[in-house]
C-alpha cells in the first residue's frame, strides 16, 4: 500500500487503522516499510508503507486472499494497485 500522492508529494502522519484484523502466520504477513508507532497507534510516514503478502496452492488463491487482507485495513490516505498480477494468472 501506498500513501496518497506517491510517487511525488505522499501523505504523512495518518493513522492506518484495523491491522489486527489481518491474521499473520506463515502464510499471510505484513510488512511495515513506511510506519511509525505512537501511543499504540500506526502512522504512515513513507510512499510505499505496508507490503500485505500471502501464499497458497495457486497463484489466484494467493492473490485472492491479499485482496481480501487489504480490504480490511481501513487506511482514508492509501491506496493499492489491484491489476497487478493478472499477466502471470491469465497466461496460466
Amino acid at each position: 500500500m501506498c500513501a496518497k500522492g506517491y510517487p511525488s508529494n505522499y501523505v504523512k502522519d495518518s493513522e492506518i487503522k484495523n491491522l489486527s484484523n489481518i491474521s499473520t502466520d506463515g502464510n499471510n504477513q505484513i510488512f511495515h516499510a513506511g510506519t511509525y508507532k505512537k501511543n499504540n497507534k500506526t502512522y504512515s510516514n513513507g510512499g510505499r508503507v505496508l507490503n500485505i503478502t500471502s501464499s497458497s496452492k495457486s497463484l489466484i488463491q494467493a492473490r485472492n486472499k491479499t485482496l481480501s487482507n487489504l480490504k480490511k485495513i481501513n487506511w482514508i490516505d492509501g491506496f493499492f494497485r489491484n491489476d497487478i498480477g493478472w499477466r502471470v494468472i491469465n497466461n496460466k
